[in-house]
C-alpha cells in the first residue's frame, strides 16, 4: 500500500446536499413537504 498513492477526487457532499434532488425529483414528495421537514429539523 506505500507505493499506491491515495486519491480523493472529490470531498464528501455536506449533510442534506442532495436532499431536494432525491427526495422532489426522484421519489416525486412535494417540494412544500421537503421544507416543513428541514423546518422541523426531520432533514438537514
Amino acid at each position: 500500500m506505500s507505493e499506491t498513492p491515495g486519491n480523493a477526487g472529490m470531498p464528501a457532499p455536506d449533510m442534506g446536499q442532495h436532499n431536494e434532488e432525491i427526495f422532489v425529483g426522484l421519489l416525486g414528495v412535494p417540494r412544500e413537504t421537503v421544507q416543513r421537514l428541514i423546518d422541523e429539523k426531520v432533514l438537514y
